[in-house]
């Protein structure tokens, strides 16, 4: 899905001349979603990725949550 851009991943601060193009014309946005839904389905259905979450310390609430889960997480 990310191939050949893996950089994206490993450096989460370094962009090529392309991307910051895409930037401008409205298209990079659109593609890092497409990639965030397929790598977080991902997680979801595969077993060694699922045991990767944490259950919050603060509530003990028991439900799995991940550090790209924005919506349950706070700094």
């Amino acid at each position: 899905r990310i191939f050949p851009r893996e950089y994206l991943l490993q450096h989460i601060h370094l962009y090529s001349l392309a991307d910051l193009q895409q930037v401008i014309d409205g298209k990079l946005a659109p593609f890092l979603s497409k990639v965030i839904k397929f790598a977080s389905a991902h997680v979801f259905s595969c077993s060694q990725c699922r045991e990767k979450g944490f259950i919050c310390e603060m509530c003990q609430n028991g439900q799995v949550i991940y550090p790209f889960q924005e919506s349950a997480t706070k700094r």
